[in-house]
């Protein structure tokens, strides 16, 4: 018998459509049991492309990129989902320690008086006519939130150092993009876990020794990460690894400082 699609119109034989793969619909379709299957195969099958693509994300550096480019794509979530998701993650962790935005409890420490930072903050003071611990609660809030909305503009710049270090291979910029990706995303999610860790085992979460670890993490997952997807040797790799990690967290840096700045004026 022959159909014609409803999703692309072509003309086709059998129960699914040659073209688009769409299966004809029947009553069967909507079967208690039928509905009940799919729900549960789609469930299983997301399932375990989250926990998959999560161990090659957190121990296998470099995996999800190389397969990726070579184009093997379908056992695993995309690198975007996987930046959404780590997204959420820090977030939810991270709202006391930020690695992309300074608290109050730290922007507005004591030893500031004298900075512009204390000046702004006397003047918000007057001008809206309240206290300090006010004006850090509403600082904090809108920092927070242009931390979250302005991330996706740190990706480029950190696929573009990527690049920079590996311009003699004339690799597409899209490729290190993706890897720039995973890499940040992975950023994101060592940053929550470490956070949680120092809570869970009481080490006092300071702001440089929670940098240190870090970085430090930085450093190694960006080395064996680097080395499985372009290839160099081992001393070329952690040449180029150090001098990546200090790029990025210059530019980090230079975020944080806009996000502080930008908070402050919009209060």
């Amino acid at each position: 018998m022959k159909y014609t699609c409803l999703n692309c119109e072509t003309e086709f034989e059998g129960n699914f459509c040659s073209h688009c793969g769409e299966k004809v619909i029947t009553d069967k379709d909507f079967s208690l049991s039928k509905i009940l299957g799919k729900m549960l195969n789609n469930l299983l099958n997301f399932d375990s492309k989250i926990l998959r693509t999560l161990y090659f994300f957190v121990f296998q550096p470099g995996h999800l990129t190389v397969s990726y480019i070579k184009g093997i794509r379908k056992p695993y979530i995309s690198p975007f989902q996987i930046f959404v998701l780590t997204n959420i993650f820090f977030f939810l962790f991270l709202s006391e320690i930020d690695i992309l935005r300074t608290p109050a409890k730290w922007y507005f420490m004591a030893e500031n008086h004298d900075s512009s930072v204390l000046q702004s903050v006397n003047e918000i003071m007057v001008k809206r006519d309240i206290t300090k611990a006010e004006v850090a609660v509403l600082y904090d809030k809108q920092s927070n939130f242009l931390s979250k909305g302005l991330l996706f503009v740190l990706l480029p710049f950190v696929a573009s150092f990527v690049a920079l270090l590996n311009f003699k291979k004339r690799i597409l910029f899209g490729k290190h993009f993706i890897f720039a990706t995973h890499y940040f995303s992975f950023v994101l999610l060592m940053s929550s876990l470490l956070f949680i860790l120092t809570q869970k085992i009481t080490i006092p979460a300071e702001k440089y020794f929670f940098i240190t670890l870090v970085t430090l993490g930085q450093v190694i997952y960006f080395a064996i990460a680097h080395k499985k997807v372009y290839e160099d040797t081992w001393l070329l790799t952690i040449f180029k690894s150090c001098v990546g990690i200090f790029l990025i967290n210059f530019i980090i840096q230079l975020y944080r400082e806009l996000v502080d700045a930008l908070a402050l004026a919009t209060i």
